[in-house]
């Protein structure tokens, strides 16, 4: 009795020649898209695309008729679509690096044919998002998504190329239109750069409810607009305290955050008792607005100094100014108790000496009135 063994090294052989065989065919059928550069109607003043990144969650492409086909065919990118997708711009448009850089997610990208190789209509399923990368976060700049239409008769070549072509086309010149138009933002900006801005308009130092701190400026009795407390030990008081705002001036590719800080004397909560008007209490009383000078010099001297964020640099600012208070308020309640409110003259004329020489060693940021411009 003869047993018949199978020839398993054969019949490996001729399932590899059939998967490769299958495989040809299957690649021999695939359309491949191949994009072809060319000059687009794209002007870039503000950004350059820096890099194009896949992140759809299917990653099949579709199907399309080929030229000469009969039936559909899938579609594939060789190269990889990002890589087709960021060469055709990068051959296309001028990729000026010293722009902003933009980042551009594919979020949907497919084809399909439908209908007869004699009559059918290609359509392109596509999403497509710009993004400003900025310290580690994403945000959105631009977003298009559509479904246009090719209808054909036959089946010509570069149908698919055609399309896609149209598309990022149409895509750069919307985005520049858009970038044109909403250029003041942050997010459209190389860097934020803080300046130090005065409001020229405040000149008011004699009828206003408060006064700014200045060179030229001395506190006067009549500056102590506000009603005496019957509960508190002191002869005088001094309501000093900062003030703060930001807005943003846009010029060329940089975001400047114009930063306005006073010191500020406010009269309606500032008092002495009227038997007690001594030039000794006032000049107290002024070192006090003094004190509050140096701490918005130091505190306008640290800002610029700061490394700011692009999307919200006044969350950064805001412990700057916080933690100054709590040390300006320190500092004041120190003057207070080492020349008891004033009336130790030895220590009175230290603190003097040591504010004045600590005012001159930041008088580049010193307070500017109208005076002064």
């Amino acid at each position: 009795m003869h047993t018949i063994r199978p020839n398993y090294f054969a019949l490996l052989l001729v399932t590899a020649s059939l998967f490769l065989l299958n495989t040809l065919h299957s690649l021999a059928g695939d359309y491949e898209v191949t994009l072809r550069p060319k000059q687009l109607d794209w002007k870039p003043k503000r950004v350059f695309i820096q890099e194009v990144i896949d992140r759809r969650k299917e990653k099949n492409n579709g199907v399309a008729f080929s030229e000469g086909s009969s039936r559909v065919s899938p579609v594939r990118f060789n190269p990889e679509l990002p890589k087709q997708i960021y060469d055709f711009f990068r051959h296309s448009v001028t990729n000026d690096t010293s722009l902003v850089p933009v980042t551009v997610f594919i979020d949907a990208m497919k084809f399909d044919d439908k209908g007869s190789a004699a009559r059918h209509s290609l359509f392109l399923d596509f999403k497509i998002t710009i993004v400003r990368r900025v310290d580690g976060k994403e945000y959105e700049l631009y977003q298009t998504n559509a479904k246009p239409e090719i209808r054909a008769v036959g089946t010509p070549p570069n149908t698919c190329e055609d399309l896609l072509e149209k598309i990022l086309e149409k895509l750069l010149v919307s985005f520049e239109d858009y970038v044109n138009t909403h250029n003041d933002q942050p997010t459209l900006c190389k860097r934020i750069i803080p300046e130090l801005h005065y409001d020229k308009s405040f000149s008011n130092y004699e009828n206003g409810d408060t006064i700014r701190w200045t060179n030229n400026y001395r506190l006067k009795w009549s500056d102590f607009q506000g009603k005496p407390s019957s509960s508190s030990p002191f002869s005088a008081q001094s309501q000093c305290i900062f003030t703060y705002s930001a807005t943003f001036d846009y010029r060329n590719l940089d975001a400047y955050l114009l930063v306005n800080m006073y010191p500020t004397f406010a009269r309606k909560y500032s008092w002495v008792r009227p038997d007690l008007k001594t030039p000794e209490l006032l000049g107290h009383e002024q070192l006090h607005f003094d004190i509050c000078e140096l701490f918005i010099r130091q505190m306008r001297k640290k800002i610029l100094t700061m490394h700011l964020s692009l999307v919200d640099p006044e969350t950064e600012i805001r412990p700057v100014f916080d933690q100054a208070w709590i040390d300006y308020q320190k500092t004041q309640n120190a003057y207070d108790e080492e020349t008891n409110h004033g009336t130790i003259d030895k220590e009175q004329q230290r603190w003097k000496e040591k504010i004045s020489n600590e005012l001159d060693e930041y008088v580049e940021f010193r307070t500017k009135n109208i005076a002064e411009e």
